[in-house]
């Protein structure tokens, strides 16, 4: 079994927006952020001290869980990609961490490393600024759901090219030997129904993640 990681960067860590139809809810980034906060708080505790104890005891009560304030850089666009959801309504929200090529800045979220999703309503806000200072901005999250918390990137596609024999730096998957430049980790992949060959790669779909 491949040896644990002994943790991961904040590189690579995405605000996502959803859209729902239906039962289905498809993400997209919504702006690029540059810090995140405490998704949740301690939970409040209820005593439960009797007149024979000699110290205080307590369960856990109700999670705290209170405005969420994701920090961005200002621009006229990033302002605007907020405020579009600034409705009153309550909006997918999720914050994802990894892409589908580590090596790629530019490359498409797929929260392999974890998705952390819930609803809330969306407020952007411009931050203050002094003499020789970036504008900023804050995107604060009021959340109304739960968190869920996901760390599997079923459904995403990837372009691969299939061998016959091991490559050096191969990782062996479910259905034989498939390399593709800049992947990191071991990965489990099947065939997609539709096995189109597309500028001379045949498409999978990472089904789980086994490192």
């Amino acid at each position: 079994m491949p040896a644990a990681r002994s943790g991961i960067s904040t590189y690579q860590t995405y605000l996502m927006i959803g859209t729902t139809s239906g039962s289905t809810t498809t993400y997209q980034t919504l702006i690029d952020i540059v810090s995140f906060p405490d998704l949740g708080d301690e939970p409040e505790t209820i005593d439960t001290t009797t007149l024979t104890d000699n110290m205080m005891t307590f369960i856990p009560g109700i999670q705290s869980n209170g405005n969420m304030t994701f920090e961005a850089n200002y621009t006229p666009e990033n302002y605007t990609a907020v405020k579009e959801y600034d409705d009153g309504e309550a909006h997918p929200v999720a914050i994802w961490f990894g892409a589908a090529d580590y090596d790629d800045p530019t490359s498409s979220p797929d929260g392999h490393d974890g998705k952390f999703s819930f609803t809330g309503f969306i407020k952007p806000i411009l931050g203050g600024g002094g003499v020789n200072e970036k504008v900023t901005m804050s995107i604060v999250v009021t959340p109304n759901s739960v968190i869920d918390f996901d760390v599997t990137s079923s459904g995403v596609t990837y372009s691969y090219t299939e061998v016959s024999s091991p490559a050096a730096g191969a990782n062996p998957k479910m259905s034989g030997w498939y390399t593709r430049s800049g992947e990191s980790g071991s990965y489990v992949y099947t065939k997609t129904t539709d096995t189109t060959v597309q500028n001379g790669a045949t498409y999978y779909t990472r089904t789980a993640i086994v490192s």
